[in-house]
């Protein structure tokens, strides 16, 4: 059957080339439209990366610059409250000039003075009271056939608490009167407990953190250190016999328990004036 014009032009080999040529040029177009966009959604996405760090880095900046700004409040707020710190010592030592340079002035007993005059005279009306009530009712209790001695560990305790030098002062001042009041080998005392106080005193100043732990840690080695010692002097010069022994560690630890009773008394004398004594 022959075909018509028409089916015989639709079938010509330069129409199918012309169709092939149309299709891939439309693949190519699509392939670079498909690239374009694949180009175009990568650049978005470094794009938002890099966004995402420059707002990571900005507010690390404004981190930064928020520490730093705290950073420097804090530090006049020091240096504000070191300067009055200083002008009130400077304001008290002229005062304490100006009243020292006439016959009125030098008799006169300045605020800090006043404030030490009233620490170190509790201190010694609390030496007084236990000194009395050992002496009174304490030296006739005994346990384990050991006789408690509240004395040493109260000295120890406000020479301790005080610092090493008025400490020493008043460990030798304070054993002094107790020796003189009768007590058994005070002489030995007044030289154990003054060495104590000094010793201990700077163990916990250069060791020990300044609390009540570190306190009642140094009483109690004062205290077993204290009755040890007379107990080897007694030992020697035959006063007890060896099977003693045991009541070193006895008499030391009941003794010591008058720490932890007096301690909060003995800190809060301390704090007259504003602050601690030795903290």
């Amino acid at each position: 059957m022959p075909y018509s014009e028409d089916e015989t032009r639709r079938f010509r080999p330069e129409d199918i080339d012309q169709a092939r040529r149309t299709a891939r040029e439309a693949e190519r177009r699509y392939d670079e439209e498909a690239r374009d966009r694949q180009a175009r959604e990568y650049a978005a996405q470094q794009e938002r990366q890099r966004q995402l760090r420059r707002d990571a880095e900005r507010r690390e900046r404004q981190a930064r610059q928020a520490a730093r700004a705290r950073q420097r409040e804090r530090q006049e707020q020091r240096r504000k409250k070191a300067q009055q710190a200083k002008q009130r010592r400077k304001d008290l030592l002229l005062q304490e000039a100006a009243e020292g340079t006439t016959l009125a002035g030098k008799l006169f007993i300045t605020p800090r003075q006043r404030q030490a005059l009233l620490r170190w005279t509790l201190c010694a009306l609390i030496f007084f009271v236990v000194l009395v009530s050992q002496n009174v009712i304490f030296s006739r209790i005994t346990v384990f056939g050991s006789v408690i001695n509240f004395i040493p560990p109260a000295i120890l305790l406000i020479a301790v608490t005080a610092g090493v030098e008025s400490g020493c002062i008043f460990a030798l001042c304070a054993s002094l009167f107790w020796s003189f009041s009768g007590a058994v080998l005070g002489s030995v005392s007044i030289l154990v407990l003054t060495v104590e106080a000094a010793a201990l005193g700077t163990l916990r100043k250069a060791v020990f953190p300044k609390n009540g732990l570190s306190v009642m840690v140094c009483c109690l080695l004062g205290t077993f250190g204290h009755e040890a010692l007379r107990f080897l002097l007694a030992l020697f010069l035959g006063y007890t016999p060896i099977a003693y022994w045991y009541q070193v560690f006895v008499t030391a630890l009941f003794s010591f328990l008058i720490c932890p009773v007096l301690y909060p008394l003995v800190r809060a004398v301390g704090k007259i004036g504003g602050t601690l004594w030795n903290d």
